[in-house]
């Protein structure tokens, strides 16, 4: 039951997302008709609509609203191929600098793995993660499972550089969503997200402080929760977690390179959002799009789908982004790097740990 919960609420809210824009473009008159079609001209003298029937003209003074739809949404990538190129081109170089941020975790805590072999595992991990459900979530455990089986001896080592590595993305990405947020109009969906934001990296950062220090767990008496069967998992778990804590420059360097990586990410919405047809501005690129990121990752729908394209929608258009526009950025990110990741696939069938 619980296997089919987050996928089948995933399926929810991707239709709740699809219901709330629609496919096609409506036109609601000043009766309070809605007239369902396609926008030949949304400006000037008349606004024309080509539906079923025909082609309607409307009086733009007698019209109550106009909004486009998701099939019109998509239709600027045609005339605009150059900046979905260069997008998916940023997208390629942020999924290397998250994989290589893992690396550098790797050889941090000792387990100097081959560069090939960490970006051969990483997209294995983002495959899982684009194609099972659960998201990232299931692809950092499928991550873990395969470091683990490489490193005999050492394999809580290993896996707790997949956890560290996470927690220090999820770091950098809230830091980045709540300086945008701090910056964003009160009144706004993504100014109402400043206290959470700020809790989720306070409690972030005291997590941090936690693996990286015993003397702080054993002050706060948290060691003393773990039961005694797990005792030993733990004892193992926080010895390698301990690793990190002379490795200063180690980890300041990683966190740089999962800054680079969030900055390529959102460098690669911005260009997919000049494919679309919008400029997004630097509240939408710095604020809302963090945001919309940061409730991506909630586990559900293989490749993220479902809760973070409602997020797309319900934060964008605070940017004047149009809700059409928002959901088909956040598909169109979402396709390419499930796209980016299949390759991966031909690895599961060659890889033996």
């Amino acid at each position: 039951m619980r296997r089919v919960l987050g996928p089948a609420a995933g399926l929810v809210l991707v239709a709740f997302a699809l219901w709330i824009v629609g496919l096609d473009d409506q036109v609601v008159d000043a009766s309070g008709a809605t007239h369902r079609g396609r926008l030949l001209e949304s400006a000037g003298p008349a606004i024309v609509l080509k539906t079923a029937e025909g082609e309607r003209r409307f009086d733009p003074g007698g019209i109550r609203s106009v909004r486009a739809g998701l099939l019109s949404a998509f239709r600027p990538l045609a005339r605009n191929p150059a900046a979905a190129v260069l997008g998916i081109l940023a997208h390629l170089l942020a999924i290397v600098a998250v994989h290589l941020r893992w690396g550098m975790l790797l050889r941090a805590a000792g387990l100097g793995t081959p560069l090939f072999a960490v970006l051969r595992l990483g997209w294995i991990g983002q495959f899982a993660a684009s194609v099972l459900p659960g998201g990232i979530a299931t692809g950092d455990v499928v991550k873990a499972l395969y470091v683990a089986k490489g490193t005999s001896g050492r394999r809580a080592h290993a896996v707790t550089t997949v956890a560290f590595d996470r927690l220090l993305g999820l770091i950098v990405l809230c830091g980045i969503a709540l300086s945008g947020a701090l910056l964003a109009p009160g009144a706004t969906r993504v100014g109402a997200t400043r206290a959470i934001l700020a809790a989720m990296l306070l409690g972030a950062l005291l997590l941090l402080a936690l693996l990286l220090f015993p003397r702080l767990r054993a002050a706060t008496g948290l060691s003393r929760l773990v039961p005694r069967r797990f005792s030993a998992l733990a004892r193992e778990a926080s010895e390698a977690f301990a690793l990190y804590a002379g490795k200063g420059r180690a980890l300041a360097a990683a966190a740089l390179v999962a800054l680079v990586a969030q900055a390529l990410v959102l460098l690669a919405i911005f260009l997919y959002g000049k494919a679309l047809g919008v400029t997004l501005s630097l509240f939408a690129a710095v604020a809302a799009v963090p945001v919309a990121q940061m409730v991506s990752a909630v586990p559900g729908l293989p490749g993220g789908f479902g809760v973070g394209d409602l997020a797309y929608v319900a934060l964008l258009p605070d940017a004047h982004v149009p809700a059409g526009t928002a959901l088909a950025l956040s598909f169109t990110y979402k396709v390419v790097h499930m796209l980016l990741a299949l390759p991966a696939g031909l690895w599961l069938r060659r890889y033996r740990p």
